[in-house]
């Protein structure tokens, strides 16, 4: 491998944005100190069956293990040789292993998931309400001003300052996040209200279409698709802050008649559990930042934010199957799973159609499908909790939420070289339309991709070219991760 090369500059910005923005990070987060690569399993695992998993042979440094020349008649040598011509079976078998192991640290947070619930169910009176370690408080407060006091850490205040700039996309995805997505939603509902569907698991799909746009996932996934990284992690950062406030409104708008919110509850915790500590991160950011460096260094504070998340997870199953009041049948879980697989790619397709309708950039269309179609997890099992914090189908609320954001990572990461190739064809025919410019005399000239709605110079789109085919081939001869 050729580590002569830098790596490319987009994967410095995706380790920067990994190490440095975990603000309501719902998607499933990379392990401590791994790479920021795209952690989506349609993505491919780009390790190869030899990449880590073969034990080195003796000698094969030049010296034998006790230190002496490795010769051609000596010992090493001869292990060498007789290393060399047994079959490898133990290879295949690592290469297995190691497929495995890739495979769990990349999807940790979902098997986390699915283990928080399990015990939930086995072990409900530790996280319940009123338990041994009376989650009410550690758990429904503690683990919850944890989460937000590390998104305020690493919230970057000037990414809001730069939303004026891409206010049409911005407006275009609010809009398709808190308006058209839960009106569908809604519209769904009433119709899975007319089946035997349990109706807090109805409620609960209402739920999870009101929440905001979720940030990791879209960031990482719009970066894989050469979208426009800027517009989704401005975009998802101010849609995670207007949520605090719209996703409860939404809720009461759709859901009021149909369940017991209490508001009075909500104004009292939302700024002790959420605000407050969204607004000291912030300020220990703004007048210590050296500190919140070092610690950003040693602590991956997205990690930290996933592992308060599954307590939360543990805990409001906890509460539900100690109850014992939970009457859903396994088909009406399978419905809602089947239901959430079908509408989140619908709403991909309507993303796309709408940019499409607006002529927005290829690049900014990319970051308009994930925005618009994604729900954060981070921010609604928190708001969740104090929604319905009395509740016992609290859990069943929370299932769909969970749902969706397992589906939006797979079916996210599919579309990803689909929609990585639509960027790089206007770009193409930026590139094709400069070189018959330029044939033609015409240099100089402006350029005007119809299929992307981007207008170049000339030189512009030379200087375009020349820098996307050369981090193009960096990325493929550096080595990958």
């Amino acid at each position: 491998m050729n580590h002569s090369q830098p790596p490319p500059a987009s994967a410095a910005g995706r380790r920067a944005h990994e190490d440095d923005v975990v603000l309501f990070s719902g998607s499933t987060p990379v392990a401590p100190h791994s790479p920021p690569v795209p952690q989506l399993s349609q993505l491919g695992d780009s390790r190869t069956a030899n990449d880590d998993d073969d034990v080195p042979l003796t000698g094969t440094g030049g010296e034998t293990a006790d230190g002496k020349p490795d010769t051609p008649n000596g010992g090493a040598a001869a292990s060498m040789r007789s290393a060399a011509s047994r079959p490898p079976p133990k290879r295949g078998v690592m290469a297995v292993l190691g497929a495995v192991k890739a495979a769990i640290l990349r999807q940790w947070f979902l098997i986390g998931v699915v283990c928080a619930i399990v015990l939930g169910y086995l072990i409900p009176e530790v996280g319940k309400k009123g338990g041994y370690i009376h989650a009410e408080y550690t758990i429904k407060y503690g683990a919850v001003m944890v989460v937000f006091f590390l998104s305020g850490l690493g919230l970057k205040s000037q990414v809001l300052k730069q939303a004026f700039s891409h206010w049409r996309a911005h407006v275009v995805i609010q809009a398709l996040s808190f308006g058209v997505t839960p009106a569908l939603g809604y519209a769904v509902a009433k119709l899975m209200s007319l089946t035997s569907v349990n109706d807090a698991l109805v409620a609960g799909f209402v739920v999870a279409v009101s929440m905001p746009t979720t940030i990791s996932s879209n960031v990482i996934m719009t970066d894989a698709a050469r979208g426009n990284e800027a517009v989704s992690l401005i975009n998802a950062t101010l849609g995670n802050i207007l949520g605090i406030v719209v996703s409860p409104l939404l809720l009461l708008l759709y859901l009021g008649a149909r369940t017991t919110i209490n508001f009075v509850s909500i104004l009292i915790d939302m700024p002790i559990t959420v605000i407050g500590p969204l607004i000291l991160g912030q300020l220990a950011r703004v007048f210590a930042p050296t500190v919140v460096a070092a610690v950003a260094r040693r602590v991956n504070f997205s990690t930290v934010s996933s592992c308060m998340l599954l307590l939360l997870v543990y805990s409001t199953f906890s509460d539900t199957f100690a109850s014992g009041k939970l009457q859903v049948s396994a088909g009406a879980v399978l419905a809602v799973i089947g239901l959430v697989w079908v509408f989140y790619p619908i709403m991909m397709l309507l993303c796309l159609v709408v940019a499409r309708v607006f002529r927005f950039a290829r690049k900014d269309v990319v970051s308009i499908v994930f925005c618009g179609s994604t729900k954060t997890l981070s921010l609604g099992i928190p708001l969740i909790g104090i929604v319905y914090r009395n509740d016992p189908n609290i859990g069943l609320y929370s299932l769909p939420l969970l749902v969706y954001h397992a589906t939006q990572l797979f079916i996210g990461g599919w579309a990803v070289p689909y929609l990585r190739r639509y960027v790089e064809a206007g770009e193409a025919a930026s590139a094709l339309a400069r070189a018959e410019s330029g044939s033609d005399g015409e240099g100089g000239g402006g350029i005007v991709d119809h299929g992307s709605n981007d207008t170049l110079t000339s030189t512009s789109a030379v200087a375009l070219a020349e820098e996307s085919h050369a981090l193009r081939e960096t990325h493929t001869s550096s080595p990958r991760a």
